[in-house]
């Protein structure tokens, strides 16, 4: 029996998990597939890290050893291996703090799984032979950006005013100098945000608090690297990098856990209130 799923958390139960066994198949993005006649471009190489092989052995011990072998030379097709070379071309990449760069990988993680992968779901669909799989609907800075921080960026600027310069008044026959002090006066504080990754919440710290993928044409089978962006007592956490308390998968019909869910146990404390 294939495993397809779709989870979400509600508001009032912060750790619910529901299962969606719905069987429809949403012809209209079927019938956008099969106009595609194309062949899929592969994702070009940017690289902006000095040392590959540096950066594939950083991740390698920051995700605690996670999946290693994926990541091992000759197994350039794993999702894995697609996304270390997704955050190798990131501006920077090699300066990025452990929980930044770990923050990075999961991420990647989850969009080269689940978006435009068979699995049982398609294979067994005499709908999707001989088509492009569809992919996500919506994957804003996801794909291409190089500069674009998953949280999207604060910055505040503060307006101030300064009044004149300060005056030394010098009293020769006391030898005493009186200094006038200046000091500036703020007049406005202006906050601004810059927009993110599609779906990606996070807290002031910069940590991933939810995923709101839902209704995205997922596919694939959704990946364990998932507790990698755990809160802070998770087993494969790294602090700074996640605080997840929301992960909505709803509504994605080709998406299958691949009749293994074990990662949800390593999510952390947060989902499982």
């Amino acid at each position: 029996m294939s495993s397809r799923f779709s989870l979400t958390i509600m508001s009032s139960l912060p750790a619910m998990i529901l299962f969606n066994t719905s069987k429809a198949i949403r012809n209209n993005v079927l019938l956008v597939a099969m106009m595609v006649s194309v062949s899929v471009i592969g994702m070009p190489v940017r690289a902006q890290t000095a040392d590959f092989e540096t950066l594939r052995n950083r991740v390698i011990t920051v995700t605690k050893g996670l999946n290693a072998d994926a990541l091992s030379i000759g197994f350039d097709d794993t999702y894995q291996s697609k996304a270390l070379l997704h955050l190798s071309e990131q501006v920077g990449v090699d300066t990025f703090l452990d929980s930044k760069l770990v923050q990075y990988y999961a991420l990647y993680c989850i969009y080269h799984a689940t978006n435009g992968v068979p699995n049982e779901i398609t294979n067994a669909d005499v709908r999707f032979e001989n088509i492009v799989m569809p992919e996500w609907l919506i994957e804003n800075n996801w794909r291409d950006e190089t500069t674009i921080d998953p949280c999207g960026t604060k910055t505040t600027i503060i307006d101030t005013t300064t009044p004149p310069s300060n005056n030394d008044t010098d009293d020769t026959d006391n030898n005493t100098t009186t200094v006038i002090e200046t000091i500036a006066t703020t007049l406005s504080t202006t906050t601004t945000y810059s927009v993110g990754w599609y779906g990606v919440v996070c807290d002031d710290e910069g940590r991933v608090t939810a995923l709101d993928l839902f209704d995205n044409t997922l596919s694939g089978i959704f990946p364990e690297e998932i507790v990698l962006l755990a809160s802070s007592d998770g087993q494969y956490s790294t602090p700074g990098t996640g605080n997840l308390e929301r992960l909505d998968l709803f509504d994605n019909e080709f998406l299958s856990n691949g009749g293994d869910s074990s990662w949800m146990s390593y999510l952390g404390s947060n989902m499982s209130k």
